[in-house]
């Protein structure tokens, strides 16, 4: 295993800790990437 996919890896595990985290990942997945994004003038 890479070190990237060790760290991806581990970084899921903790997102998915957190407590309504996993479904919230899940439904912005869901959403269009339109509805998402921001003009944040960078």
């Amino acid at each position: 295993m890479s070190i990237i996919t060790a760290t991806a890896t581990q970084e899921t595990l903790y997102l998915c800790s957190v407590p309504g985290m996993k479904k919230s990942i899940i439904e912005a997945s869901k959403e269009p990437l339109e509805d998402s994004v921001e003009d944040i003038g960078w």
